[in-house]
């Protein structure tokens, strides 16, 4: 199942996971949430937002998302919102989820850990709870290449934020400001190919 697919030339980006918000260490996937999606276009942005709701074990809480491309950047944004979540409830909130190389198993994984960091596919290096803004990244950002493509996500909104990597799947998260996801959080994917 496919969430969101990006094609580079020969390579194609998804993301494959679902995103979840983890509270009171029950983790609640879109899925489990009623949807209400709509098309979003602007002179620079066009997109879908949605607002997920009524999750069995976390009535109180609304997830707002807006996924755009600006065409003339040709970035894709991610932005989230969380409404309703109470002091302490909320863990982490992952959006987006997991991006993944569909096509190929070569290339590399790029993340700014201490003086730099590259990591080839199928090394099997896992990095857990990763900060940025820490001496696990000090920039706010990681990319990935594969065959003749690739991308640098950029944190938009770089506080309280971080990073997973587990079998060559780079996955973000963002963490309570104050006891709660207080305020709207960014993500940028710029993609590139190679000659």
């Amino acid at each position: 199942k496919c969430i969101l697919k990006v094609k580079t030339t020969e390579t194609e980006w998804e993301w494959a996971a679902l995103p979840s918000i983890l509270t009171n260490n029950t983790d609640l996937t879109s899925d489990k949430a009623e949807r209400r999606a709509s098309y979003y276009k602007t002179g620079i942005a066009d997109g879908v937002r949605a607002v997920y709701k009524g999750f069995k074990d976390a009535e109180n809480i609304a997830v707002h998302t807006f996924v755009w491309f600006n065409p003339s950047t040709r970035e894709l944004n991610f932005e989230v919102r969380v409404d309703g979540d109470r002091p302490l409830q909320t863990e982490r909130l992952c959006w987006p989820a997991s991006l993944e190389n569909a096509d190929s198993n070569d290339g590399y994984t790029i993340l700014p850990r201490m003086l730099g960091t590259l990591i080839t596919h199928g090394s099997g290096v896992t990095i857990d709870n990763a900060r940025i803004q820490s001496r696990d990244a000090y920039m706010s950002f990681f990319g990935q290449v594969a065959s003749s493509s690739g991308y640098i996500a950029v944190y938009d909104t770089p506080f309280d934020a971080g990073y997973t990597l587990e079998d060559d799947k780079m996955s973000l998260y963002f963490i309570p400001s104050l006891g709660t996801i207080r305020y709207k959080r960014r993500m940028i994917y710029h993609f590139s190919f190679f000659a």
